[in-house]
C-alpha cells in the first residue's frame, strides 16, 4: 500500500489543514490585540486537536453522554488565569 493514501496519512493531511485554517484567523486575532502578544499559536492549535481527538474517543468509544459539553468545560477552564 502507498504509504500516502492509508489511514494514517489521511488522517494526518485533515490535521494538516485544520492547522492551516486555524493559523491565519489565530494570527490575526493576536495581531488586533484581542490575545495578547506572544500568544502561543502552535501551542492553542494543539490544544484545539487535542479537545477534538478527545471528543472523538469518548463520544466513539465510551459512549460519554456528557461528551459533547466536556470540550467546552475543558476550554472555559483553560482560559481561567
Amino acid at each position: 500500500m502507498d504509504p500516502g493514501t492509508g489511514c494514517r496519512a489521511r488522517t494526518g493531511r485533515v490535521w494538516s489543514r485544520w492547522r492551516e485554517q486555524l493559523r491565519p484567523d489565530l494570527t490575526v486575532v493576536v495581531e488586533n490585540g484581542e490575545l495578547p502578544a506572544g500568544f502561543d499559536i502552535e501551542q492553542t492549535l494543539f490544544g484545539i486537536i487535542a479537545i477534538e481527538l478527545a471528543l472523538n474517543v469518548t463520544t466513539q468509544i465510551r459512549h460519554d453522554r456528557e461528551a459533547a459539553v466536556r470540550p467546552r468545560r475543558e476550554r472555559t477552564r483553560l482560559d481561567q488565569p
